[in-house]
């Protein structure tokens, strides 16, 4: 059926943008003279963005939001990564 043909088409355009997203938010953060490491992951569903994992201070958690609500296509960041301070390589 040619409708089934085109949504999957639609789906399969929006999948790669959402990879492009992806690629460009992770991409971005390793630019960054802050070391986010391999402790963030980004998925990436019709613009929205969830950002998962840990990082040692609230600031790192700001900024890696800050950082992804920048690219271009994410409409809204979820920020789900997790704060351990004793990650921290400052002393408290």
């Amino acid at each position: 059926m040619p409708g089934l043909v085109r949504e999957d088409r639609k789906r399969n355009r929006l999948n790669s943008r959402d990879a492009e997203i992806e690629e460009s938010v992770l991409e971005n953060l390793r630019a960054t003279s802050i070391s986010f490491g391999e402790s963030i992951a980004c998925q990436c569903q019709d613009g929205r963005l969830v950002l998962t994992g840990t990082l040692p201070s609230y600031y790192h958690k700001q900024l890696a939001q800050e950082i992804a609500g920048q690219v271009e296509g994410v409409r809204v960041v979820i920020n789900q990564i997790q704060v351990d301070f004793a990650k921290s390589s400052r002393p408290r």
